[in-house]
């Protein structure tokens, strides 16, 4: 199986789109997607098994088709037409990477699918030929229920991936739930970063202003600053600010998504995971069960996490709040008896993140469902 680059070596497919040459250089990609199992391939493809990469970052329906905005573009229309022959000859499978983001694919103004499936006819694609790989880990489930709610034949192959998977940005010589036991009596009760505005993220921190709980404890967002105080000029995805998570017993994060069908997971999370320090999560519903999914346990005990399966947003709202309550109004020994308790649980999870490869197993999931679309073209 090769990944093929249709131009120079050192250039990535359809980097003539100003969008896509953003997203990340073409050393990066091949460090970031290359494993053992995949070689690189230049020029046209004239031999069954080639993968035409295209990586966007942007959200799918500035990908998806040309809005007449100058942040939209046809990914698939921009295609050159030799790949597109040797796609139509069952040689080559066109692979969109769209991991960046997490969207649901249908909103109020546009339905990526539905565009999809139309640029796929346009172009005369074999069905299963292109295959999207996105950050919503639930698209696949979107892109079903589209299919039989319309009753379309599905047309593409959906997977999910996670692009957070910066454990070298986060390497510690030890894990962060050992200086917090070490200090936990003088310490802030929670820390919640909250810099980039987000409806639920500002009605959060209004919360805390309610209900007295900024002070003593680490909160940005809404003129409240921690970490940075300009979140346009730094960009912290890779970077842990260590002081903050050794001063504070827990974290309470607000993911990207809240209120958005999907699910997106991002390195608010992650970094948590990485450094050994508790948090609770404040997100779309279903995080916890795909963390138990990989074998990692975000449900503390002493902490109700029942907030997790709730669909109704309002009620998760509220019911995220109330274990933030619960848990800053606990006596203080029964505090230090969970941190206590959650401490394997911590270095269980940052073990079994640490073997994880997220980059890999997109790479490999390709490679496996071209394997076996290849193998129906025989």
């Amino acid at each position: 199986m090769a990944l093929l680059y249709r131009y120079q070596s050192d250039r990535l497919n359809l980097d003539h789109v100003s969008e896509i040459k953003e997203v990340r250089s073409y050393n990066q990609f091949i460090k970031r997607y290359k494993t053992d199992n995949i070689g690189i391939g230049f020029g046209q493809p004239n031999e069954e098994g080639c993968i035409f990469p295209i990586e966007v970052s942007k959200m799918s329906y500035q990908w998806s088709g040309d809005l007449g905005t100058t942040d939209s573009f046809n990914t698939l229309l921009n295609i050159p037409q030799g790949i597109i022959d040797a796609t139509r000859q069952n040689i080559v499978r066109i692979a969109i990477i769209s991991i960046v983001e997490g969207d649901s694919f249908i909103n109020d103004n546009w339905n990526t699918f539905k565009a999809l499936h139309h640029d796929m006819e346009q172009r005369q694609l074999p069905c299963k030929s292109v295959i999207i790989v996105s950050g919503n880990l639930k698209l696949n489930e979107e892109y079903s229920a589209w299919c039989e709610s319309t009753g379309v034949y599905p047309m593409l192959e959906v997977q999910g991936g996670i692009e957070w998977d910066a454990k070298l940005a986060y390497k510690q010589d030890s894990l962060v739930i050992d200086t917090v036991l070490r200090d936990w009596s003088s310490i802030a009760l929670i820390n919640s970063l909250n810099r980039a505005p987000k409806e639920h993220r500002n009605k959060h921190v209004l919360w805390l202003e309610e209900k007295n709980f900024i002070k003593g404890n680490l909160i940005s967002g809404l003129g409240h600053h921690v970490d940075v105080l300009n979140p346009i000029e730094h960009s912290l995805g890779n970077v842990c600010n260590r002081d903050i998570y050794e001063n504070s017993l827990l974290s309470v994060v607000t993911e990207s998504h809240f209120n958005e069908p999907g699910l997106f997971i991002t390195e608010k999370t992650f970094r948590c995971i990485a450094i050994g320090h508790p948090c609770i999560v404040l997100g779309q519903p279903g995080i916890l069960d795909y963390f138990d999914s990989i074998g990692i346990n975000l449900r503390f005990p002493g902490l109700n996490t029942a907030y997790d399966s709730v669909q109704d947003p309002t009620v998760r709202f509220n019911m995220f709040h109330d274990t933030i309550q619960h848990w800053i109004h606990m006596e203080r020994t029964e505090r230090y008896k969970l941190l206590k308790r959650w401490q394997s649980i911590l270095k269980k999870n940052a073990h079994v993140y640490s073997k994880i490869n997220f980059k890999h197993q997109i790479t490999e999931n390709i490679l496996k469902s071209t394997e076996e679309y290849f193998l129906t073209k025989t």
